[in-house]
């Protein structure tokens, strides 16, 4: 006889419940309540920007604007780091930070590198999402070539329709001839485009995006998170700001294939790279390029906010990431020396004048070095806590293997300094932490999550929406 799967219990804890000065409606407790017991199971959204997150005078463009929306999904859900392996080839001979992080997301990554590596490999066969994740059916728009080939090779159906930012095409998939090619002459063309970008004013539009709040309402729709029509389980929306940049700098010209626009894509870092393109827009240009699309993000969660089916009953997942841009340190976190990134790899020697040692900890030293802290223990009271410099000749601490350093056994070289910033929200599935908004700061003073190694968010989504065993503890 099958065995019947323990369900989410909905509780009235202080992590499950909303904060004491906010105060929920009968009609919001019982979704919250339905969502726990999942009936039904709920569905999920991925919101996943690559190159958003940019780095300029000791500070990111989170810190310098105002994202109500984003900030508000933070509030009621939680929200940690994702690690990433170093950003692969930014001289077009890999598959970019986009891809490699897309890849890294779908558990993939390896293959990948192979496949983008070796020519002569022929395709890989993949494992689908629906086999990895008991018939998962999975959807996925990205502004990247070569990220829409792999989730066809992962069984993801592509949807054309939220096309966004790429060339030849509109919002709603129509050709749009004020866009054209990517070639490899254009690639100059396009650096170019994008530098005198940071030249206009603030009010005009430099990516053109589309409307947020009719968007919002389009993926609400491919979801199927109203009337659960559609079928699917999740969606994940990808968007690279090199590729906004790229489309909205080009020339007039007519609509492209999906080959077309994946060899101009890797054409173009290339030439990019070999003509030292690149440091040339990543200044201004960039910096006023990922505001925008910041924004428009931000309204694009409102427009989602105020669907009830989106804010009631679907597991919102927001991943921001800086491509392998090196973030700035939050030097007074952690208390760490000689620490120069975010996350902290395990094996570094802890700074002794950051660490209290407590009675209950006595059992961890030699007996020799025990004994000194005991004695000194005994004169200090009560205050049950003690500073290691004033203890001589204690051996240095070593912090712990990190888990975002491992996958199941095997030991991953991440990126400590460009971690992926990720946020989730489902009011009784996902409980809520002390953060009050988006931003690397408050990920590592008020986050529950903690930090991760990417490849694991897929399975912990697939597990809150009933299409994944528990795993772990």
């Amino acid at each position: 006889m099958p065995r019947k799967r323990l369900r989410i219990v909905f509780c009235d804890c202080f992590d499950c419940r909303d904060r004491p000065d906010v105060s929920l409606t009968r009609e919001q407790l019982d979704a919250s309540a339905l969502a726990a017991r999942q009936e039904p199971p709920p569905k999920a959204l991925l919101l996943f920007a690559t190159g958003l997150v940019v780095s300029a005078d000791g500070e990111t463009n989170l810190d310098a604007c105002t994202l109500p929306h984003l900030d508000l999904v933070v509030r009621e859900g939680n929200i940690g780091l994702l690690a990433v392996r170093h950003a692969e080839a930014r001289d077009g001979s890999g598959p970019g930070p986009a891809v490699s992080e897309f890849a890294q997301l779908l558990g993939v990554y390896q293959d990948v590198v192979k496949l983008q590596s070796s020519p002569d490999s022929g395709d890989i066969s993949l494992p689908s999402l629906a086999t990895r994740f008991k018939g998962m059916q999975a959807a996925v728009a990205s502004t990247n070539a070569l990220a829409r080939q792999l989730a066809r090779q992962l069984g993801m159906t592509v949807v054309d329709r939220l096309s966004l930012g790429e060339a030849g095409h509109t919002s709603s998939g129509e050709a749009d001839l004020s866009l054209g090619d990517v070639t490899a002459s254009g690639a100059a063309s396009t650096a170019q485009a994008a530098t005198g970008a940071a030249d206009r004013s603030r009010g005009r539009s430099i990516l053109g995006l589309p409307d947020a709040a009719s968007f919002a309402a389009t993926i609400s729709d491919e979801l199927g998170a109203a009337d659960s029509s559609s079928g699917r389980d999740l969606l994940l929306f990808h968007m690279d700001l090199d590729d906004l940049m790229g489309c909205s700098g080009q020339s007039k010209g007519g609509r492209r294939t999906e080959a077309a626009e994946q060899d101009g894509q890797a054409t173009a870092r290339t030439t990019a790279a070999e003509a030292g393109v690149a440091p040339s827009i990543g200044a201004d240009a960039r910096w006023d390029a990922a505001l925008e699309a910041l924004e428009w993000l931000d309204s694009l969660v409102k427009g989602l906010l105020m669907l009830p089916a989106i804010r009631e009953r679907t597991l919102l997942v927001l991943m921001l990431s800086p491509a392998g841009h090196e973030m700035p340190v939050i030097t007074s976190i952690g208390g760490v020396g000689g620490n120069s990134a975010l996350l902290q790899h395990g094996g570094m020697q802890l700074d002794p004048a950051a660490i209290i040692v407590t009675p209950r900890s006595l059992a961890q030293l030699d007996p020799s070095s025990g004994a000194a802290v005991a004695a000194v223990a005994a004169t200090a009271g009560a205050s049950g806590g003690l500073s290691l410099l004033d203890v001589p000749d204690l051996p240095l601490v070593t912090r712990p293997v990190q888990s975002f350093e491992l996958l199941g056994m095997e030991h991953v070289d991440t990126d400590a300094r460009a971690p992926v910033l990720v946020a989730r929200r489902l009011p009784g599935v996902v409980r809520r932490d002390r953060a009050e908004r988006l931003g690397y700061r408050e990920a590592l003073t008020a986050g529950a999550m903690g930090a991760m190694v990417m490849d694991r968010l897929l399975p912990d989504v697939a597990y809150k929406i009933g299409r994944a065993p528990k795993y772990g503890a």
